[in-house]
Order: structure tokens, then sequence, then C-alpha cells
């Protein structure tokens, strides 16, 4: 019997790193809470990797995309990510993170 879990990045995640637990090992893919940027540790998260892979799957069955569906893989990780690249295009479409002093003046 379980009664339940959840993911949380321990101290010294990076964008990097996340992107190399999502990302697919051949024909094999993942989704979960986990490999989401947005929601880790949420079952939002869960539904919408899992939503978002099970699309893209279909799709390169139906031959529907010129891809492979395959995510980048880092085989050199820099081991910190500045707060500039928590972008949409880096796999994190939304702001979760404090943004401290912005629009004040020192």
């Amino acid at each position: 019997m379980t009664f339940g879990s959840y993911s949380n990045w321990p101290v010294g995640m990076t964008l990097e790193k996340h992107q190399n637990l999502r990302a697919n090992v051949n024909r094999l893919y993942f989704a979960g809470e986990a490999t989401s940027a947005q929601y880790y540790g949420f079952l939002q998260g869960a539904w919408f990797e899992g939503r978002a892979v099970g699309e893209n799957v279909v799709q390169m069955m139906n031959n529907q995309t010129n891809s492979t569906g395959n995510m980048t893989r880092y085989e050199v990780l820099h081991g910190t990510t500045a707060l500039v690249e928590y972008t949409p295009a880096n796999g994190w479409p939304a702001s979760t993170l404090p943004n401290f002093g912005a629009g004040s003046e020192a």
C-alpha cells in the first residue's frame, strides 16, 4: 500500500540536468510530474507531460512531423543555470522564481 509521493529538485539542480531527466533514450520516452518544469511535484505535471509525450509519439507514428521526437540531452553539464536561461525555449514555460528587486531603485 502506498500513500503517494512526489519529487522535488535537490540543491544544485540545473535546467541541463532536468532536460537530461526528460530526454528520451532511443524509443523510450519519459513523462510524469518529475519531468515537468512548470508543475514538478504536482499532479498537473504528470497530466501535462504524459499528454505532451503521448501526442508527440502519435505524431511520429502517423508521420505528421519531420522530427524524430528526440529531446536534447546534454553530455557536458555546466553546473549552474543563470536566471536569464529560465525561458520557454529552455523548457521553462512559466516563471516560478522570485524576482527580488525587479523594477525598484537600489
